[in-house]
Formats: C-alpha cells, sequence, structure tokens
C-alpha cells in the first residue's frame, strides 16, 4: 500500500456519545440552566475573585509555595492571577534595582544574536522563616537577581535591550527556581516592560541552568560551592558512563556488521594476521623509532605534539590485541549471538490508535513502498480501536508502564490504543513513520543495537504545535531511555536500486560462506561460552 494514501478513521466516520462529565452544550451546567439569576451568577464571580486560590496552591510544591506566601501573604486570587503575579514580579524587581549593589560577572562578549552581552548580578535576599512551609522548616533559601543587558557592537543598529530574572537558590539539597524574568527594550532595564513571565513552579536542578545559562550562575558558584562541585562531580561521571555505554553499543553493532559482512572466525584470523605484522622485529627498531619521534618532537615535528604519547609499532600491537580481544569476547557473548552464532534481533514495539497510523521499514534508512509494512492503522484496526475491541500483537517483549496502561486501558472514548511488536535486523538502521489525530506524518529512523528492545509511540505537544515521535530503550527493570533519532525521507530511485543490490549481493556472500563451511575452507565460527 503507498505511504502517501490517506488512510480512513472511524473517528470521522462515526461520531461517539459524550462520556459522563463531558462539557458539551447540553450536559453543561451553567448558570442559566439551573435558573439562576443573571445578577446573582456575577455577583458569585465578584465574590470568588476576591478568594484565595487554594485549589491552585494545593497543587504547588512545598518550594514552589513559599514564594507564593512571600509575595502574596493573604493567598494568590483566583481571579486574574496571571496579572497579579506579572505585577508583583515587576515590583519585586524594583525593589531589588533601588537596593543597587549589583556585580558585573565576567568581561563582555558577543552572543548568538550578534549582540555584546553583559550579565550583572544582585547579592542574596535571604528568605524570610516565616515564609518557610512546615516541609522546609529550618532550610536556607536565598533570592537574587540576573541583570542581562545587550547592546549594538561597533558598526551595527540593533535596538538596546535587558532582561531581569529572578532566582531563588538552597545549597542542600542543592535546588535553583526560575521564578520569571521582566524584558526592557532599553539597556538598563527601566521603564515600561515590554514583556513579563511570572511562576512559581519551576523547581530544577542547578545543572539544567548550568548547561542553558551558565553565565547566571556565578551566585550560586559562590553560596553554594561545595554542593555545587559535587553536583559538577556528579555529571562528568554520569557522561563518562553514558560515554562508555555508546561505545559498548558501537562495538557490538560492528561485531554484528562484521559478522553480516564475512564469516566471524575468518574476520579474526585476518586481524590476527594484521596484529602480527605490527608486531616489531626487535626492541631496537622499537626503540630507535621512539627516539626518531621524540627528536622529531624536540624539532618541532609540525605532525606530531610534545606532549603527545610517542608512535611505536608496540603500541599499535597492543590495540589491535586489544581490538581482536573485544572481537572474540563479543563473539561469545550471549547478548549478541545465539548458541548457533547468530545475531540476536533486535524489538521493537509501535503504539497507535484510532485515526492514526504506524508503518515500519526494517534494515531501510529512507521509506519506500516496497519496504512499507503496516503496524498501526488500517480500516479493521481502526474499527476495533473504535469500538474498544482492539488487541495487541505481543512477541514476549518485557512491559513497561506504557504497555501496562495500554493493555488497562479499556475503551476509553472511542479511542483504544493497541500496540504490534516486531523485530528488526540488528546494525542496520531501520525506518518508522507515524501519524495520530491531528499529527502529520513524521519519519525518523535509528540503529538498533543487538539484543536490545525498544517502544516507540507518537507524543503531540499543542503548546508548541508540534509533533514528536519518540524511540526508547527499554532497560532491564522496564524504565526508559532515550535513543538518539536520525533523519528519514522518501528514498530516491537511485537509493532503492542500491538497496536491492546490496541485498542480492549479501544474499550471494552468505551462500558463498555457506559453501566454504560445508567445505571445511575457513575455520569453525566461535562456539559461545
Amino acid at each position: 500500500m503507498p505511504s502517501s494514501t490517506v488512510r480512513p478513521s472511524f473517528t470521522t466516520l462515526f461520531s461517539a456519545a459524550p462520556a459522563q462529565g463531558s462539557t458539551r452544550p447540553a450536559r453543561a451546567l451553567t448558570a442559566s440552566a439551573m435558573g439562576l439569576p443573571r445578577l446573582t451568577a456575577c455577583a458569585a464571580a465578584l465574590i470568588l475573585s476576591g478568594l484565595p486560590l487554594v485549589s491552585h496552591a494545593a497543587k504547588q510544591s512545598p518550594e514552589s509555595e513559599i514564594f507564593t506566601r512571600m509575595d502574596f501573604p493573604d493567598g494568590l486570587p483566583f481571579l486574574g492571577a496571571d496579572t497579579r503575579m506579572k505585577a508583583a514580579l515587576k515590583q519585586r524587581w524594583q525593589e531589588t534595582q533601588a537596593r543597587g549593589g549589583f556585580t558585573s560577572y565576567g568581561e563582555p562578549w558577543v552572543n548568538s544574536l550578534g549582540m555584546l552581552e553583559r550579565v550583572q548580578i544582585s547579592p542574596n535576599y535571604p528568605v524570610p522563616a516565616s515564609a518557610l512551609t512546615g516541609a522546609l522548616d529550618g532550610q536556607v533559601w536565598n533570592e537574587f537577581w540576573v541583570l542581562s543587558s545587550q547592546s549594538a557592537v561597533e558598526g551595527q543598529q540593533q535596538a538596546p535591550r535587558s532582561t531581569a530574572t529572578r532566582y531563588a537558590l538552597r545549597c542542600q539539597p542543592l535546588t535553583v527556581m526560575e521564578l520569571g524574568w521582566v524584558y526592557y527594550p532599553t539597556l538598563d532595564a527601566s521603564g515600561e516592560a515590554r514583556s513579563v513571565s511570572a511562576e512559581y513552579n519551576r523547581v530544577r536542578s542547578a545543572g539544567v541552568y548550568q548547561t542553558s545559562t551558565p553565565n547566571h550562575m556565578a551566585r550560586v558558584k559562590e553560596t553554594c560551592g561545595k554542593e555545587f562541585d559535587a553536583l559538577q562531580q556528579q555529571q562528568a561521571d554520569a557522561r563518562a558512563k553514558e560515554q562508555a555505554a555508546r561505545i559498548e553499543d558501537i562495538q557490538k553493532v560492528l561485531a554484528v556488521q562484521l559478522h553480516k559482512a564475512l564469516d566471524p572466525a575468518t574476520a579474526i584470523q585476518i586481524g590476527t594476521m594484521f596484529q602480527a605484522t605490527m608486531m616489531p622485529e626487535s626492541t631496537a627498531s622499537a626503540s630507535g623509532n621512539a627516539a626518531g619521534n621524540a627528536a622529531g618532537n624536540a624539532a618541532g615535528n609540525p605532525a606530531t605534539k610534545a606532549d603527545a604519547p610517542a608512535w611505536t609499532p608496540e603500541g599499535h600491537a597492543q590495540a589491535a590485541e586489544a581490538a581482536m580481544a573485544r572481537l572474540k569476547a563479543l563473539q561469545q557473548d550471549p547478548t549478541v549471538f545465539d548458541d548457533k552464532g547468530e545475531p540476536r534481533p533486535s524489538r521493537l514495539r509501535v503504539f497507535a490508535v484510532n485515526g492514526g497510523a504506524a508503518f515500519l521499514h526494517k534494515g531501510a534508512a529512507c521509506y519506500s513502498d516496497d519496504t512499507e509494512l503496516m503496524v498501526g492503522g488500517g480500516l479493521a484496526n481502526s474499527f476495533k480501536s473504535l469500538t474498544g475491541t482492539a488487541s495487541n500483537l505481543s512477541i514476549g517483549m518485557p512491559e513497561t508502564e506504557r504497555s501496562r496502561q495500554v493493555q488497562a486501558g479499556g475503551w476509553n472514548m472511542g479511542n483504544q490504543w493497541y500496540y504490534q511488536e516486531h523485530e528488526l535486523p540488528p546494525a542496520e538502521v531501520s525506518t518508522l513513520r507515524l501519524t495520530v489525530g491531528n499529527c502529520q506524518w513524521v519519519s525518523a529512523a535509528f540503529m538498533p543495537v543487538p539484543g536490545v528492545d525498544y517502544e516507540a509511540h507518537l507524543v503531540a505537544e499543542p503548546q508548541l504545535k508540534r509533533c514528536i515521535m519518540t524511540i526508547n530503550r527499554i532497560l532491564p527493570a522496564g524504565d526508559l531511555k532515550p535513543v538518539p533519532l536520525l533523519p528519514a525521507k522518501k528514498c530516491t530511485p537511485e537509493e532503492i536500486a542500491v538497496r536491492r543490490a546490496a541485498a542480492e549481493e549479501r544474499a550471494a556472500m552468505d551462500k558463498e560462506i555457506a559453501r566454504m563451511r560445508a567445505a571445511g575452507v575457513v575455520p569453525p565460527v566461535i562456539a559461545p561460552r
């Protein structure tokens, strides 16, 4: 079925009855429907406008509530809350400007907009103990402001601008809250503000701000130096662990790709021969080579660096030996190869629902009709999703929170989610195309690691007016870890021809390797432990 064909959706064919609690006009309980006079309804609205926003406060975290109490001791009113929060933020900024004491941070620099930017940071202002809730009693909180001023560089004509950002800080545990910002079309953040954003719920780790706005974190480093250093070390350890995991994945992918291209034992034999050619004939030749490298460094050889390790045949031999040892270990890794020495397939779970569709292109970095496999959508699946009779296609993948929700989800207003699970060729890029509801087709490709399970679905973000495909790796405990995605497009005729030729060549190679094994020409595959 061509990918461009529009799939019918039972959402447009049938109109499901409104569920209990629907806000459609036929069931909405308005003031007029209840027989209340219009004047009474208006009076009720006026009374509500003076009441504190109890429900809003109940949803806040203790960290957020303290600053609501600071700015609104009598409670944040129900009506006009956003306007009052913005007014309070501007008033706080004016009070901060009046106190003064700002310190310039670093030297001015040219930012990504091509403007000269300067950062000034206010002193810390302790949060009064009376504003702390019971859960935060005994903690130390500070408030500080960052003023970022931008002006045109010499020869440019950009209009000046400035932004005042309000932060809250505690050291234990290290937490930074962004409480809002005020934007001015002036260099000194004076006059009438052009735009204001105020909120009390952005409780985030300091590490997030260190990455996105590092220049704003000078006060954090100064106030919470010990905790900040510990966070930096923790992040460095996490990055190192992540890098090691990626290297291991790459090694597994390369081992499988080498297995598909060559007989694994032959590949190891070739590597061993290469290793032997790199071995030094004598210690003297190795020493002479090292001495020559040292002399070149001393003479200022541009091809080498004085602080770089000298090249030696021994070093290359050790690297080759380590590579061969790793290849042998991977050939014997039961998570990568099965007991017959064949690569373990990857597996993918794809979620779909009425009004959407999903197409999988196995082993293809682009999509075309000849590689298309429908894994969601179609008339039958849409009807089953509409009527709450959709079933899942499972091949034994481990459960996740989302799959359990789908299994227990039931009818769900005429749109029952379901999923299908499929094997993928390991170490080969595969492409997935999804659409759900108002989301147009979203396409992405990824490289599955041998023996690893994944799940994918489409996430709509109405506020950003976009739809995002997420493909997550399923970890042993059922947790999810996002994987990097590659852009995918429709295959060109040339790409289709190349893929078909590669498939024919691979089939011929597999046939030849099988013949050689049967004839005993190449060593047998190394058996797993």
